[in-house]
Parts: C-alpha cells; structure tokens; sequence
C-alpha cells in the first residue's frame, strides 16, 4: 500500500541492491519514509478505535507499563495532568481503560 509519490532522490543516485551498503542519503530517505509509515500506521489505528493520536499514544502507555496514576501518566508522556484527565476520560468513554 503506497502513501503517496515515492521518495524523492538525486537525480543519478543508485538503487541500494543486495550486498551493498548504502548511502547515508539512501539512510535519510529510507528513515524518512519509515517515519511517515508509522503515522500512517498511527493514524489509521486511531481512527479504527475512534481516538486521536494522543489518546491511542497514550493507550499504548498504559499497555506497556500497567496501570499508572494520572500524574504517574503525565510525567512519562509529557502531557500536563489536565490533558491526561481528557484523554483518561475519552478512554474510559470508549470502554478501553477502566
């Protein structure tokens, strides 16, 4: 499944085969590319779960490391207590924590 127009890359630059090593360019366009597959991915996952990406985000917290408190939450993800109490909130709603 393509996310759009393939990469773009210098005009010229080889295609990294079998056996070869490639190009720290080739590196940046490839992790690059990984990055956008991944929000991809993310995006999608939220929207099958109707939740926003901070909320599936922070979902993937709690599955990781257990049940924590809300400031518990607030300190691994950065996020203050206020917007973990909404997204702790919208769980819940959507039957996904208790």
């Amino acid at each position: 499944m393509s996310s759009g127009p393939p990469p773009l890359r210098p005009k010229g630059a080889p295609d990294v085969g079998p056996g070869s090593l490639p190009e720290p360019n080739d590196i940046t366009f490839a992790l690059r590319d990984l990055g956008q597959a991944v929000d991809l991915h993310q995006q999608v996952a939220a929207d099958r779960l109707g939740l926003n990406r901070t909320d599936l985000s922070l979902l993937g917290l709690l599955e990781a490391q257990g049940a924590r408190t809300p400031g518990q939450i607030a300190e691994a993800s950065g996020l203050t207590t206020g917007a973990v109490t909404g997204v702790i909130d919208r769980l819940e709603k959507a039957g996904l924590v208790r």
